[in-house]
């Protein structure tokens, strides 16, 4: 995969750090995912409501907290247009009009993300007949509900058939957020999705996982991650302006992300 595989500093800190010999931790920046194969997903309960929200990146098996890192849906390679049909007005935008969508298929300029639930101990959670009509089958079913979003435009989630139609997940533009605004994934399993934007900018997506254990519906706490439809990377003059300072002996470690601001 060609990309640029640096850590690098925010930018606002370079002025600093061109007079000091070790950066603080404090001023790294929030690491930018931007071409991998990536999921959201949980590894418990491993007791009460700490469910371990976590990204996991499979390409290069690394993990982050939530709040470490955000997805880069990088409108150079994400931006379609909305499809004509009442089947697309989820999505919240004018027929023709631009919207930001990571794909459910993978697409080597963008985050290849997917929510898992493969890392849960086996047989943690209850099967159970899950009568939602997008699901309709027996499992031992995680849901990841979405319980709120910030944002400048609108944000859902859907997939693809073999006849191009859509399954819809959520939608902030169809009612608001509710209950049923929830994916379902079994226990062991991990599966990919269209994530949709309407707007540049910077969107924050919080979510809580749920199950059933002993006959009982468990949550998990939320967990909130960030999209960013606008460019945060550094435009080329930046990495020769960081190489240079690489150069005096200020440390830049080797990464396999773009580490910015959201």
């Amino acid at each position: 995969m060609t990309t640029n595989h640096i850590r690098i500093l925010s930018v606002a800190t370079l002025p600093l750090l061109a007079f000091c010999a070790v950066a603080p931790t404090a001023a790294l920046a929030r690491l930018a995912i931007i071409d991998t194969h990536v999921d959201i997903g949980i590894a418990g309960p491993a007791a009460g409501p700490a469910w371990g929200f976590h990204i996991h990146d499979g390409d290069w098996d690394e993990e982050y907290a939530p709040s470490a890192a955000f997805f880069f849906v990088n409108p150079a390679h994400a931006t379609l247009a909305q499809p004509p049909g009442a089947q697309w007005s989820f999505i919240g935008q004018s027929v023709g009009a631009p919207i930001y969508v990571l794909p459910q298929g993978q697409n080597a300029n963008l985050p290849f993300l997917g929510l898992a639930a493969d890392e849960v101990p086996a047989n943690t959670f209850d099967s159970y007949f899950n009568a939602d009509p997008r699901v309709n089958a027996t499992g031992r079913w995680i849901g990841f509900t979405v319980t709120a979003v910030s944002g400048p435009g609108e944000f859902s989630i859907w997939q693809t058939d073999g006849f191009g139609n859509p399954r819809v997940w959520v939608s902030t533009f169809e009612g608001g957020l509710t209950t049923a605004d929830t994916v379902f994934i079994q226990q062991g399993a991990h599966a990919h999705f269209n994530w949709g934007f309407t707007t540049p900018g910077t969107y924050e997506v919080t979510l809580v996982a749920s199950g059933f254990i002993g006959g009982v519906q468990q949550f998990s706490d939320p967990a909130t991650f960030t999209f960013s439809t606008s460019n945060p990377i550094p435009e080329p003059a930046a990495f020769a302006a960081l190489a240079g300072i690489a150069a005096l002996g200020l440390a830049a470690t080797r990464r396999r992300r773009v580490a910015t601001t959201a």
